[in-house]
């Protein structure tokens, strides 16, 4: 994925930002390598050594849901990638769910 979010630095001098989110922030330093998968809007930062990419999640049980065709029920995720720090939010907004995802790439997916 290209660039995600704003980007922030201080060049001469130290710097600080501030940053407001609804709920906990939880701060992991991912080793080198280390993954991690989020929703995507509760993703708050990342330091631009940490890469990203779309997860997809396709349950072979669906449920309720057998009138959805198969592309639609599915879990949308973000894998990040170490060596880097992430903060994370407990607060999110579900994603919309209402197309269908044909063409992408560096995602993974898993059908379960």
């Amino acid at each position: 994925m290209g660039q995600y979010g704003d980007v922030f630095g201080a060049q001469a001098a130290p710097g600080l930002l501030l940053l407001h989110a609804p709920g906990n922030v939880f701060i992991r330093d991912l080793r080198q390598g280390e993954t991690m998968l989020i929703q995507p809007s509760s993703l708050l930062y990342r330091d631009v050594t940490v890469r990203m990419a779309l997860h997809l999640e396709y349950p072979r049980n669906m449920g309720l849901s057998f009138w959805r065709s198969s592309w639609s029920y599915r879990s949308i995720w973000v894998r990040l990638w170490g060596p880097g720090r992430v903060a994370v939010q407990s607060v999110y907004e579900p994603p919309e769910d209402t197309e269908a995802i044909r063409r992408h790439s560096y995602a993974t997916t898993h059908r379960w």
